[in-house]
């Protein structure tokens, strides 16, 4: 059946095509109430109202109408605005977490447009980008990345070819915001900068706070929660003055989330309690912020108000799809608390339920399996019995997996960490070292840099203590040492609290020297920092010997820095050579520098191809070959004059 729409609703859409949504709404309501209307023009009204209310974040109210248009679309039989009805419901479906509904939807739309004709091509295109929208929500709920990314491209892609300046906006920001949630930092802000340059333009201001939440997301990801707190306010403060409930509790409940991560719990409190209050009767949001002061109630050790805000997520665990998981969570983490083993082990249980179940989001089988690893440790300094070990390692490896699924690269590290520190329960000393190497090389590919440097600042620790951990390997120390030396309920908690790295003052090192190498350990350049270090002296002899000994040992298993007495040394390999550095004081700061030092002799190329030419003679180079190489050495290793990232 071919329908075709009055002058009004063409104006509605113009309207909304404009950002003039209270306009459209009333423009609606008057024809509405001003005649007597056909199915399908009332059709038309619950499809237009569904898309108002929703590019306002009234979901709540989006989805009613959705509903209405899905039902009189029954009973009407096929009409030619089923393909709109579809859309609708899929957006219902999506902001509830029905992810069998959703693509139960996603499934008709599109074989119904494979079905229309296509005489009209510009509209048959912005059917299909708003499919592939829909779509990359859907997929996202299913935690399927690579999709997700793709459909929402596509929907980009199509709908600058449209130029709908509106469309294109809400992919802006939804972009932004899932490459920020996946890590992809530099992606995620180009993509909010663009968002919120053109709202401002088309007046799109319902978007604004959006994109401010994602922005706070963003520098909350990276652990600059300052900075995340600042743009978590704007947001506020716009999303109150438009009086869009969903963002402003999701915002007051993502500042709450900040407070807590850094340590201010009657200030997170607060936010939570005020967030609630506001979230009475938004399905969508209620749930979140009783988790939220579940788990507050927890960490504070008020198990009271713990049990009331538990009985109210049972009593509302079935108005969406989600519900119902954060209950069973929940409900766990109250058993965990108990001192009755028999608590624990229901607990146990029905964390591995979560871990199992289709419907459970990616974050929720995070959730389950960090306090089930938390489990076995509470099981662990109870027992002092190793086996344990070997359960959890299971566990673990299941959540480094859907950590790196997911692009959690936080996760990724801090549970590398982790691993590490039980490592050295069994005394696995190489393994250790390894995954301390592995966990700081992940926070620093991702810019994470608070988190790379107290990897970092572990690892130098490790260092300091490696003779310890040694004797304790010969001496066959007991468990409990071995615990108390790792610290491995701290950093099980740091990941359970998801606390906050804190800001690490970094200082200068003090170098030594500066040597490069082949790659058979034929030495080709070095130049010494420090007066009371001869390179003729036995002691500089010894230590090139033992650096050739043991850097081919220390690159095959992947290691960078190691101890070598009073001194730290740290190589980095930039074939044909090797960049050794020798100095005293902080790793990081010293990795970062030669770092630098290696991409500048690169971006160089006379002195790069000095160098091989050295290389290629079997020659020992020396600056006075290199006249430009000494500024260099100076500006990054005596003036210190290189930006270091913090």
């Amino acid at each position: 059946m071919v329908y075709s729409e009055s002058t009004e609703l063409i104006l509605v859409k113009n309207l909304m095509e404009e950002c003039k949504f209270e306009e459209a709404l009333r423009l609606l309501d008057e024809f509405e109430k001003g005649r007597v209307l056909t199915p399908e023009e009332q059709l038309s009204i619950y499809i237009l109202k569904s898309r108002l209310f929703g590019r306002q974040w009234h979901f709540n109210i989006a989805r009613k109408f959705a509903k209405m248009a899905y039902q009189l679309s029954q009973e009407l039989g096929e009409t030619s605005q089923l393909f709109e009805v579809y859309l609708e419901m899929i957006m219902d479906a999506n902001t509830s977490s029905k992810i069998e509904m959703a693509l139960e939807f996603v499934d008709k739309a599109e074989n119904l447009l494979k079905k229309l004709k296509k005489e009209h091509a510009k509209e048959i295109i912005k059917r299909e980008a708003d499919l592939l929208w829909q779509k990359s929500f859907t997929y996202y709920n299913k935690d399927e990345i690579s999709k997700t990314q793709q459909y929402a491209e596509r929907a980009l892609a199509l709908r600058k070819d449209l130029n709908s300046s509106l469309d294109i906006a809400l992919s802006l920001q939804q972009l932004g915001s899932f490459y920020t949630i996946i890590g992809e930092f530099d992606f995620g802000l180009n993509y909010l900068e663009q968002g919120l340059k053109l709202s401002e333009k088309i007046n799109y201001e319902h978007l604004i706070p959006a994109i401010y939440n994602s922005y706070g997301n963003y520098y909350g990801y990276k652990g600059e929660l300052d900075q995340s707190i600042e743009y978590y306010k704007k947001g506020l403060l716009l999303a109150k003055k438009l009086k869009i409930k969903l963002i402003t509790t999701s915002i007051m409940n993502n500042i709450g989330m900040v407070y807590q991560q850094k340590g201010n719990l009657d200030k997170a409190q607060e936010l939570f309690e005020k967030s609630l209050k506001i979230s009475e009767g938004l399905d969508l949001s209620l749930s979140s912020i009783l988790d939220s002061l579940f788990h507050l109630s927890i960490e504070k050790g008020d198990f009271d108000s713990a049990h009331k805000y538990l009985g109210r997520i049972k009593e509302i665990r079935d108005r969406d799809a989600m519900g119902t998981i954060i209950y069973l969570i929940d409900k766990a983490v109250m058993l965990k608390t108990s001192t009755r083993a028999r608590n624990r082990v229901k607990a146990e249980e029905i964390f591995k339920h979560v871990i199992e179940e289709k419907e459970a989001n990616y974050e929720m089988k995070i959730t389950a399996l960090i306090n089930l690893c938390d489990l076995f440790l509470i099981e662990l300094n109870h027992s002092y019995d190793l086996e344990i070990l070997d359960e959890i390692e299971p566990y673990l490896i299941q959540l480094l997996n859907i950590a790196e699924k997911n692009h959690s690269y936080s996760l990724l590290a801090e549970t590398k960490l982790l691993k590490a520190k039980l490592a050295l329960l069994v005394l696995d000393i190489k393994e250790a070292r390894q995954l301390l190497s592995e966990a700081q090389k992940i926070a620093e590919k991702h810019k994470l840099h608070r988190l790379a440097i107290k990897i970092s600042n572990e690892h130098d620790e490790f260092l300091k203590q490696l003779k310890n951990w040694e004797n304790l390997e010969k001496s066959k120390a007991s468990l409990i040492e071995r615990i108390e030396m790792a610290n491995v309920s701290e950093q099980m908690e740091h990941i359970l609290r998801k606390r906050a790295v804190e800001q690490f003052e970094l200082s200068d090192e003090d170098p030594v020297v500066l040597f490069i190498i082949s790659e058979g350990g034929i030495p080709l350049f070095s130049v010494k920092f420090v007066e009371e270090w001869s390179f003729k002296d036995h002691l500089f002899g010894g230590f090139l010997t033992a650096i050739n000994t043991f850097s081919e040992e220390m690159f095959s298993e992947g290691f960078e820095r190691a101890k070598f007495g009073k001194y730290t040394i740290i190589m980095k390999s930039s074939p044909p050579f090797k960049v050794c550095y020798l100095f005293k004081g902080n790793s990081y700061v010293a990795q970062q520098r030669i770092i630098h030092f290696i991409n500048e002799l690169q971006r160089n190329k006379p002195i790069w191809q000095t160098f091989r030419e050295f290389y290629k003679l079997n020659k020992e180079l020396q600056l006075t070959d290199i006249p430009s190489l000494e500024p260099l050495l100076r500006e990054i290793f005596i003036d210190k004059e290189i930006p270091l990232n913090s």
